[in-house]
């Protein structure tokens, strides 16, 4: 009788046991976002925005661990609250604006990031960043300027060179880069500085490219 209660208290031991395990199982599951759009809709102050926007997030940027990071740190910077709602109100569904404005504003906190000598969270913010706007020239200087700030050299000439070399398509239809290819002659600084009255924009993009070229001096290249 001893034997049997031993072996009924190890049988129901083992049931307790695998019935844990599958709960934890499941909640790991649960928590586990299925898709990379479940990075932010499984997330309550990003669930409300609207799914196209959502999409076109995680389509940028391609894992959910890249999904992940990129909502913490637009969470933990107040970016989120602070821009991106009103990024995309002002969009009035244009997906492609309203990423291009989170990446300007990503190009900027990683700036701030920068003069608090911060380097290694800017280029991380940066990165997510060009994940959202590949051709986003300021974000390549900031990345020419921290990779020096890191000793990268090699990185720092890569992107130093990618700022140099720029040339705007002249047939974008993208906003953001219709308006850096302004902002990349001295004709359209000026007309910049004339529309703005915003005088300091003139000579911006020599200054741009002394600063590149010097970086590359620095490098040794």
């Amino acid at each position: 009788m001893k034997i049997n209660n031993f072996f009924l208290t190890i049988f129901i031991g083992l049931i307790i046991l695998l019935l844990v395990f599958y709960a934890v199982k499941r909640l790991a599951v649960a928590q586990t976002p299925r898709s990379l759009v479940d990075v932010f809709t499984s997330r309550p102050a990003w669930k409300e925005l609207p799914s196209d926007f959502l999409r076109a997030l995680a389509n940028r940027l391609n894992s959910v661990e890249k999904a992940s990071e990129f909502a913490q740190v637009c969470e933990g910077t107040g970016i989120l609250k602070n821009n991106i709602v009103g990024l995309v109100d002002l969009a009035h569904g244009d997906t492609e604006f309203a990423i291009g404005g989170v990446a300007i504003t990503l190009t900027s906190q990683a700036n701030a990031m920068g003069k608090q000598k911060q380097y290694g969270q800017a280029k991380r913010v940066l990165e997510l960043a060009l994940l959202l706007k590949p051709r986003h020239r300021p974000a390549w200087e900031s990345m020419a300027i921290t990779a020096v700030a890191l000793g990268d050299c090699q990185a720092a000439v890569y992107w130093a060179d990618k700022v140099l070399a720029f040339k705007p398509d002249p047939n974008t239809k993208d906003y953001y880069e219709w308006a850096t290819g302004e902002l990349g002659t001295v004709e359209g600084e000026m007309r910049y500085a004339k529309m703005f009255e915003d005088p300091e924009a003139i000579g911006a993009l020599k200054k741009t490219q002394e600063i590149m070229k010097e970086i590359k001096d620095a490098c040794g290249k």
